[in-house]
């Protein structure tokens, strides 16, 4: 695999990121409504996984990686992303690994744990094009935020769009809850400024966007709107 080609990393203003596969649920547009009237507009994404709910206290990290000939396994896609964020997290005194935390919301054998429980979680998208492609792969980190509060938004969207779950709070964590001192709000500031300087390591190029306010969508345009937050800018 090419060495990383850029890493973004960026907040966002509260809303509601989805999973192509949600579209298909029953009651989705209704759920899209109820969930924008609430102060959590809907985007879809074009990565895997279901439902995350965004705040500017969960860091975003995308990664563009090229590769030619050779086509990278999921594992070794996904271990571009989890490696730095374990490490960025010991830089904070935090042990983590990687495993699945049943109950969590968005869980995968992918997530960052500490302990047992979330942390974080990861998705990603191969892109091919003539003999090689890219690994598109996508983490939220939560840094300073509220895992009963977020759990709840996304176990009130599924309820509405007519999707049973049996989502529990205590499966997820963030970094405020694991550290002695996290500070009074400055801890995603630290936390942009850490996992920056170890991708930097790695990448070609760092792009730290400041917090970024989400657009309300529409059933209909979140598929492009999702496209277009997502697309790297250079």
């Amino acid at each position: 695999m090419d060495r990383m080609h850029l890493a973004i990393l960026w907040q966002s203003e509260p809303a509601l990121v989805v999973s192509q596969t949600d579209r298909n649920l029953p009651q989705f547009a209704e759920a899209v409504r109820c969930a924008a009237a609430e102060g959590w507009p809907v985007s879809v994404r074009s990565t895997g996984g279901t439902a995350v709910a965004l705040v500017p206290g969960v860091v975003n990290v995308g990664l563009i990686a090229p590769w030619r000939a050779t086509r990278p396994s999921l594992e070794q896609g996904f271990e571009l992303v989890c490696a730095p964020l374990i490490t960025a997290l010991a830089r904070f005194g935090v042990t983590a690994s990687i495993g699945s935390a049943p109950q969590a919301f968005c869980d995968g054998r992918f997530n960052v744990l500490v302990g047992a429980r979330k942390i974080a979680g990861t998705s990603q998208r191969h892109a091919s094009q003539g003999a090689g492609g890219a690994l598109l792969i996508h983490a939220a980190v939560l840094v300073d935020a509220d895992p009963a509060s977020l759990t709840a938004v996304v176990a009130r969207f599924y309820d509405r769009a007519g999707r049973a779950t049996h989502l529990d709070a205590t499966t997820v964590t963030s970094l405020s809850q694991c550290v002695s001192h996290p500070g009074a709000g400055d801890l995603p500031r630290k936390f942009v400024a850490t996992l920056s300087d170890v991708l930097t390591q790695k990448a070609g190029n760092i792009r730290s966007l400041s917090t970024c306010r989400s657009r309300k969508s529409h059933p209909r345009d979140s598929r492009d709107e999702a496209e277009s937050a997502h697309r790297p800018t250079r």
